[in-house]
């Protein structure tokens, strides 16, 4: 399974660019209330997103499939079908997302790997 989270919590949308590595932590571990790491005051729009992406953790957690009884599907990505569960404003599936991205960083590491590996 893969996902994009890209949720910017409400108060700090005006001036975001986007979301850092890492910021679905306090959203997924039930930690977000509690974090004074988030930069402005959680809305219960923030709440409501801290809850849907905690389901999602908790039930991969618990069962080894990441898809709560209320929650959008989350398929399983493979080779021959990409597919992305986008955790934002709203949960989406993404097919071939960032494709083209992931191609040229994949045939990037394929090249560096012709100099530094080792037979």
């Amino acid at each position: 399974w893969r996902y994009y989270y890209s949720y910017v919590g409400e108060g700090l949308r005006s001036g975001s660019s986007g979301v850092p590595h890492g910021a679905e932590i306090p959203y997924t571990m039930g930690t977000a209330e509690g974090c004074q790491c988030l930069g402005a005051p959680l809305t219960a729009g923030d709440l409501a997103a801290a809850q849907r992406a905690s389901l999602h953790w908790f039930d991969f957690a618990r069962s080894g499939t990441p898809v709560p009884g209320d929650a959008d599907r989350w398929p399983r990505d493979g080779r021959n079908a990409a597919r992305v569960l986008e955790l934002g404003e709203t949960d989406a599936v993404r097919a071939d997302f960032m494709k083209n991205r992931l191609n040229v960083f994949i045939g990037t590491l394929k090249f560096a790997g012709r100099f530094t590996a080792t037979d």
